[in-house]
């Protein structure tokens, strides 16, 4: 096999190929994309969807199934920080979507969950959304009470779960701003509901809910 330019990158690509994120298919070695041809397609069709969730409503982009499902697991349980330099921009379209905001923030895991993590997840989503845009990324809430996983929790239950979870970090000031407020995944939105609670009540102008998938 004759090795043409890039010699280094075409021996990284033997040892370790590039797949894609979704799928796994096999990338080109000098790809400038997360994801193949397929995926790509299929997430350029995607479009901002809502739910119901009890501060209103949530926007997402994805289904949380199948390869969707499967790369968001990898990137929260099993050290994938990185991905969220692919997933994060997936969330752009939503931003855009609500119109002007004047930050964007994030559900934040507990001081505990973080330890054990190493990343706060939806943080780095938010981080890699507003390069994109260049909005800024502002820590605006934490987490004071550590909670049982909410995706152990019964549906009925997760509200009472993260109710009283939250509140504003130190010397956040939301007063007059329009946030988007965002997570990796929203079910039951229970959690972005007490995040936009929080927000609301200390004088935020507008909280705009979303994430990545549903």
């Amino acid at each position: 096999m004759q090795i043409r330019a890039k010699p280094i990158l075409f021996l990284l690509d033997i040892l370790f190929p590039a797949r894609c994120l979704f799928c796994r298919k096999r990338l080109p070695y000098d790809a400038q994309t997360f994801f193949c041809p397929a995926c790509s397609h299929r997430i350029a069709g995607s479009r901002p969807r809502e739910i119901p969730i009890p501060a209103g409503s949530c926007s997402y982009l994805l289904p949380y199934a199948a390869n969707v499902r499967r790369a968001i697991l990898a990137y929260k349980f099993h050290n994938k920080p990185q991905y969220a330099e692919a997933l994060g921009p997936l969330l752009v379209p939503l931003i855009q979507a609500s119109g002007q905001v004047d930050c964007l923030t994030w559900a934040p895991v507990s001081t505990l969950r973080l330890l054990r993590r190493g990343y706060d997840q939806s943080r780095l989503l938010a981080e890699a959304a507003g390069r994109m845009l260049d909005i800024p990324v502002r820590p605006l809430l934490r987490k004071h009470r550590h909670t049982r996983k909410q995706s152990r929790t019964p549906r009925n239950l997760r509200g009472e779960n993260v109710h009283g979870a939250y509140s504003l970090a130190g010397n956040a000031m939301p007063e007059g701003l329009r946030i988007a407020l965002i997570d990796d995944i929203v079910t039951t939105g229970s959690t972005l509901s007490e995040c936009a609670r929080v927000l609301i009540e200390a004088g935020a102008r507008a909280v705009y809910c979303m994430a990545l998938a549903h």
